[in-house]
């Protein structure tokens, strides 16, 4: 008898932890998705489910996500204009999607069913419905939009020119140039093109987000009128494709290129970027930095430093193997270089 109440209280006993860890694991994944989605987010596309239609979106509107505190439910604030239109509440859920045939993360309000899932570039959801409609939200769309018009901004000269109906690549060296700035106040660009030194092309863009149709990838996107073109930020400086069937592109750099190499290192202005052995790098020029930042090519920060003195050294060695810009702000001049990272 005495054996078997030891055996009934092991098995209760088992039943509680099992019970513990469960809610533990529970509360563990709902402490996840609500971590992941918490704070203040841009819309950046939006697709129709009626029509598979996929808009880009870019404004300075915000969506504000919070815990409530003590609670599996979230505080969806929608802001336009800096006023607040939306005041909503959600309880994260799990489902197993009847429309998407899938386990995800759910928050529901009412009939509202918004399927989540995290991505690189902040989240998604989709209405868990027959329509399927959803959107797309970054957490720093501004610092983004910042990012890329840093990147862009200056003196380019076209290095390659590649035609998506034939797929010919062709080499171009010559001393024609563009010059692109940032409209201010905007998230817009000008994009100046000269030959032989005269004004032949004075273009403007807004930078955009795309689910790109024809490369099948998200990517930044300069837009002006029915015009889409797809950047990629690069070692030798940026291409931009045609999101359009023929898919054609040009390549630029701030430096020229001769017999298919140039020298991104040397800059065209009073900076140059040197980089030793130890994973160290300096700068050198004849005035104080205002802000050196490394970033990836996929327009991620990574490391950033104010007010740099000339030859000061700083320490890469945490960042992982690839190749990065290192973006310069130094009184009314901008500088982009690279390094390379082993």
């Amino acid at each position: 008898m005495k054996s078997i109440k030891v055996t009934i209280r092991f098995i209760v006993f088992s039943v509680l932890c099992l019970i513990n860890t469960s809610l533990l694991a529970v509360n563990s994944n709902v402490d996840s998705i609500s971590n992941a989605i918490v704070g203040t987010w841009y819309k950046v596309y939006e697709v129709s489910g009626m029509t598979g239609d996929l808009d880009s979106i870019y404004t300075s509107d915000s969506t504000v996500i919070s815990r409530i505190s003590a609670t599996d439910s979230i505080s969806w604030k929608q802001y336009k204009s800096g006023l607040l239109i939306y005041d909503l509440h959600y309880l994260i859920s799990y489902s197993n999607s009847p429309i998407y045939k899938t386990d995800k993360w759910m928050l529901k309000s009412g009939e509202n069913r918004l399927l989540v899932s995290v991505e690189n570039y902040g989240f998604s959801y989709y209405l868990d419905a027959y329509d399927g409609g959803g959107a797309g939200y970054s957490p720093s769309v501004d610092s983004n939009v910042d990012f890329l018009c840093n990147a862009l901004k200056g003196t380019w000269y076209k290095v390659f020119n590649y035609s998506g109906l034939t797929g010919v690549r062709d080499t171009i060296f010559n001393s024609d140039s563009t010059v692109i700035m940032r409209i201010p106040r905007t998230d817009s660009i000008a994009w100046k093109e000269y030959k032989n030194g005269l004004l032949t092309n004075d273009y403007k863009y807004l930078i955009s987000y795309s689910n790109s149709f024809i490369y099948r990838s998200r990517k930044w996107m300069l837009k002006g009128g029915d015009i889409g073109h797809l950047i990629s930020l690069n070692d030798y400086g940026f291409a931009c494709f045609l999101d359009a069937i023929d898919g054609g592109g040009l390549g630029y750099s701030h430096t020229k290129i001769s017999n298919g190499l140039s020298d991104n290192n040397v800059s065209k202005g009073r900076f140059k970027v040197i980089q030793n052995q130890n994973n160290l790098i300096s700068i050198i020029g004849n005035t104080k930095l205002l802000k050196v930042a490394i970033y990836d090519l996929n327009g991620k920060k990574h490391k950033s430093w104010m007010n740099v003195e000339s030859g000061q050294m700083m320490d890469v060695s945490d960042l992982h193997t690839g190749i990065y810009m290192v973006i310069i702000d130094a009184d009314n001049e901008h500088n982009i270089s690279r390094i390379v990272k082993n």
